[in-house]
């Protein structure tokens, strides 16, 4: 039956199948694919009358992540080197 449909299998019993996450996105040496995809994607925005645009980019997002940190790193580093100083061997403080 699975031979009737083009299925290939390595046992002649049980067809191939990915696990979840590692099917990947194929494309093909002819290509179009990706634009397609654009493509769907852009008419269901319109269908549903709702897309988000992000109007940062990933550096945008890192840079904003990166002074949060930098905000709170004087806190963490001395509330680090409190513990430090009252180890008591154990890792627990004194």
């Amino acid at each position: 039956m699975m031979a009737d449909y083009g299925m290939i299998t390595d046992n002649g019993s049980m067809p191939y199948v990915p696990a979840p996450s590692d099917e990947g996105f194929d494309l093909s040496h002819e290509g179009g694919e990706y634009e397609a995809l654009q493509g769907l994607s852009r008419t269901m925005a319109d269908l549903s009358g709702f897309h988000y645009v992000g109007p940062r980019t990933r550096h945008d997002r890192i840079e904003l992540q990166n002074n949060h940190w930098d905000m709170q790193m004087d806190k963490f580093v001395n509330a680090y080197l409190d513990y430090q100083s009252r180890d008591s061997g154990d890792g627990m403080p004194s």
